[in-house]
């Protein structure tokens, strides 16, 4: 993000070694108590991430990028919203913007802060079926809930309701690579670099889903080259090609 110019923030709740020069570290107790930093069941921070973004976006402006996300080129904001479709259905939130003042953001952040939570996509079975729960002091909290319902569940639904989807960029911008393509950039002869664009400005990773991939890629896959290119040395070969393994 530094080398693509970007001034880049960094919030962290308590001290971090390696944070890389030029990167700015902030507070994040600031924007949200770390108490209120929820988690999946399976331990994953991305529940807490998403309502920490919208926080965010409510104290002042900026754009938010997921660390799992390389840019390849500079954002360069042109509306009051940054969204990107990550397939034909489904816009992600791993690069976003959305207006403080907006409905869409009040709404958002409105409706992640209610208990218990009503998605409000469900149909009247499913609203039922958490009722039924509520009264029995068993209803499904946040960290229940499928994966990604408080982030692109949410931000498609409420985009689409709102009026602003058509704001959403398509999805060779951010997501040339598809989830269900998560592996292909640790892969040899780099098959990810074929489905960049002349519009791409980013390449997500989906670091959730990595695993043991991320120790291990591919002397030539996009993953090295793009450790090459920023310094980042590869374990156990000093920062050349004999080895092909690194973490990111």
């Amino acid at each position: 993000m530094v080398s693509a110019g970007h001034e880049t923030i960094l919030y962290c709740y308590r001290e971090t070694p390696g944070v890389p020069n030029g990167v700015e570290i902030r507070d994040a107790a600031q924007i949200m108590p770390e108490e209120q930093f929820s988690q999946h069941e399976n331990g994953s921070y991305a529940l807490g991430s998403d309502f920490f973004r919208y926080k965010l976006f409510a104290s002042f402006p900026c754009i938010w990028v997921d660390m799992d996300m390389l840019l390849l080129h500079p954002i360069t904001q042109q509306e009051d919203y940054i969204l990107g479709w990550e397939d034909e259905t489904s816009i992600n939130n791993a690069v976003l913007s959305i207006p403080a003042e907006s409905q869409m953001l009040r709404e958002l952040v409105s409706l992640i802060s209610k208990t218990p939570f009503f998605a409000p996509w469900w149909d009247e079975a499913q609203r039922r079926h958490q009722e039924e729960a509520v009264q029995r002091e068993a209803g499904l909290a946040l960290s229940d809930l499928p994966w990604a319902t408080t982030g692109p569940r949410l931000v498609t639904y409420l985009a689409i309701k709102h009026g602003v989807a058509g704001f959403a960029l398509p999805s060779d911008v951010f997501y040339p690579v598809h989830w269900q393509d998560y592996r292909i950039p640790f892969e040899p002869g780099d098959p990810v670099s074929a489905k960049l664009t002349e519009r791409t400005i980013g390449v997500h990773f989906w670091n959730h889903m990595l695993g043991d991939l991320k120790e291990n890629p591919a002397v030539d896959s996009f993953v090295a080259g793009q450790c090459r290119r920023h310094g980042i040395p590869l374990p156990g070969a000093g920062g050349g090609d004999g080895d092909a393994r690194t973490a990111i």
